[in-house]
């Protein structure tokens, strides 16, 4: 089964889109210069409205246990994607506990028109992102630049999206769905990430793909690996409650903050475990907050 929480950031007036809604038929199939400056105008418009803020840990966003217990729940107990296809159902469906439970081996694919210098940036961005994901998580995940992988990044403009997908269909490298992925990426998907579990009960994710728009640059373009490789952990909802988080479909903050570190150390609780339901769960995550919040120097008062 393929779960695919699918950025549909930004929704302005450039793409002549309701608001995240998703894309009508008639929408353009840009490429080259003209991708690249949507992009680049859209940012520039998230920007001009106070989002895509760096701060790790934001003094004028605070939050306390209780706000952080409903986001777990939140994000981690629905998807706002179906788990077949890529339609939207509504502001989320309830899912059970999804995330790994063996090793990571995170491979990244370039197109060729990404620059060496470029590459460089990336990879640094992403090794990062795996030392938090480590600290975390407690996973053995690791960048493997050759190999076997289970959890594939590719960073493909348009392109080369459409030559890696008949490339998927000639050889069968990589599990079709891909391929369809890379074809139905229109522009006003900025970035996206799709997971795969063995069956909807177990719920343990066993392969990852994630596609970035080559056509982004700066700020945005790194969002797209914080939030994409992030929610293929396990964490696949956004909520407009969920603050000050990436987990959120109002763009406010670009970068993993110290609030979705808490949750990605909640999603990775021993207590908690792959398949089970927020009832079940619900009793256990306040303690579970605590503890994880603690673990990163956060107390909350009594």
């Amino acid at each position: 089964m393929i779960l695919t929480p699918v950025r549909m950031a930004a929704c302005i007036a450039l793409l002549a889109l309701a608001a995240c809604t998703p894309p009508r038929p008639a929408e353009p199939d840009l490429r080259g210069e003209a991708l690249e400056k949507l992009y680049a105008n859209t940012e520039r418009a998230i920007r001009a409205q106070g989002g895509l803020r760096t701060e790790r840990a934001p003094a004028d966003v605070p939050f306390n246990l209780q706000q952080l217990t409903r986001n777990f729940e939140r994000v981690a107990f629905f998807s706002e994607f179906s788990g077949r296809g890529r339609q939207l159902r509504g502001r989320g469906r309830p899912i059970t506990l999804t995330r790994w439970e063996g090793p990571i081996q995170l491979g990244v694919l370039f197109g060729p028109s990404v620059s060496a210098q470029q590459k460089r940036k990336d990879l640094a961005d992403v090794r990062e992102l795996l030392a938090i994901f480590r600290r975390a998580t407690g996973l053995d995940i690791r960048y493997v630049p050759d190999g076997d992988v289970n959890f594939l990044v590719t960073v493909l403009k348009r392109e080369e999206q459409l030559e890696f997908a008949n490339q998927i269909l000639q050889d069968g490298t990589f599990p079709p769905d891909i391929a369809a992925g890379l074809r139905a990426s229109r522009p006003s998907i900025l970035c996206s990430a799709s997971l795969t579990n063995p069956s909807e009960a177990e719920r343990e994710i066993v392969f990852a793909w994630a596609l970035i728009k080559s056509e982004h640059n700066n700020v945005m373009r790194t969002s797209c690996f914080h939030e994409e490789l992030t929610q293929a952990l396990g964490l696949l909802n956004d909520s407009f409650a969920a603050r000050p988080s990436i987990f959120n479909d109002d763009e406010e903050f670009a970068l993993l903050t110290l609030h979705d570190e808490i949750l990605l150390r909640m999603l990775y609780d021993p207590r908690l475990s792959p398949g089970m339901t927020a009832r079940q769960a619900r009793p256990l995550l306040p303690q579970i907050a605590v503890d994880a919040a603690a673990a990163v120097g956060v107390r909350f008062g009594s």
